[in-house]
């Protein structure tokens, strides 16, 4: 029984960390994508001057 209730634990703990890293990952993809962005309208505005 303790076996159970400890595997149990583990896979509730390393589901949480799994939903965190993916969560942390979205944000940092995010945060990648608007500096992205940016330094492409930064380009494309040196291109027309």
């Amino acid at each position: 029984a303790e076996l159970y209730i400890d595997y149990n634990l583990v896979y509730c703990i390393s589901y949480f960390v799994y939903r965190i890293r993916q969560r942390v990952f979205n944000i940092w993809f995010m945060i990648y994508d608007i500096r992205e962005s940016r330094l492409k309208d930064i380009v494309i505005m040196n291109y027309i001057k």
